[in-house]
């Protein structure tokens, strides 16, 4: 049993983006154009994801650069992706994201640093991802509707950027505070890779979802 947790412990955050990029490219002839963005955004994710894992597990080196890297990336996709379907404005996104990017830059030489885990910029990030997501979900709720909304692709990227913002936030949160505490810092850390893997299982179902437009 120890061997499946520390195999999953290293290994979870890239298997499962790598997993929902394959889902995602077995459907790719069925994607419309904002869903091969959201294969785009996975693409990139796995590249980071892979990064973190080889130095981290195979170079035993710190790779929490990764980490100041993926935040942004995240958030800005989310943010752009919400008013791409016009669920926020799209000059809210533009100050929203560009107000994010200074404080990631600000975080990365003076509040965390670029060699520790970004807690600081992490636990902004899913605050917004969490109001953004129930902002466009209950959007989402009184919208009139062709199909049910659980076909929909879109509903099940916004529930696991959600799901992933709850999750993430609190960890987050309870890294800042330990994180001088190593011990008591790697007993949290699994609470993010569930987080992890509940947001790339509803990616994946959203790429089975695409040709119900």
């Amino acid at each position: 049993m120890q061997k499946v947790f520390s195999f999953w412990y290293d290994y979870s955050e890239a298997l499962s983006s790598v997993f929902c990029l394959i889902v995602g490219l077995v459907h790719y002839k069925k994607l419309q154009k904002l869903d091969v963005f959201f294969l785009k955004y996975i693409f990139v994710h796995v590249i980071i994801n892979l990064i973190i894992v080889y130095r981290g597990t195979y170079l035993h080196i710190y790779n929490n650069f990764a980490y100041h890297l993926s935040t942004p990336v995240s958030l800005v996709f989310l943010l752009w992706f919400c008013s791409k379907h016009t669920f926020i404005h799209r000059y809210v996104f533009r100050i929203i994201a560009s107000l994010f990017l200074i404080i990631c830059i600000i975080n990365c030489f003076y509040i965390d640093t670029i060699v520790y885990y970004n807690s600081f910029t992490e636990s902004i990030a899913q605050i917004i991802a969490l109001i953004v997501c129930l902002v466009s979900l209950l959007k989402l709720a009184v919208i009139e509707l062709t199909v049910p909304f659980y076909k929909l692709s879109y509903f099940w990227i916004l529930t696991g950027f959600l799901c992933y913002a709850i999750i993430n936030c609190m960890s987050s949160v309870f890294y800042a505070a330990f994180k001088t505490d190593l011990e008591m810092a790697r007993q949290i850390w699994p609470i993010k890779l569930v987080g992890n893997d509940i947001k790339f299982l509803f990616f994946t179902i959203a790429f089975l979802c695409t040709n119900n437009k």
